[in-house]
């Protein structure tokens, strides 16, 4: 990936997903968005995590 979320991103993401969010949710919520602004970026950021966390 060009971009990457930065840690806080990630611990965001991760303290979401410990209150009970859905990974998925989560992640549209705190690192997609923040990967890049292009949208064929952030559609393979969904992926991977669609892949590992269905």
């Amino acid at each position: 990936l060009p971009y990457g979320p930065s840690p806080g991103d990630l611990m965001n993401w991760a303290i979401l997903i410990a209150d009970g969010s859905d990974p998925l949710q989560a992640a549209e919520e705190s690192i997609i968005g923040t990967t890049s602004d292009d949208i064929e970026i952030q559609e393979a950021v969904r992926r991977v995590i669609k892949t590992y966390f269905s």
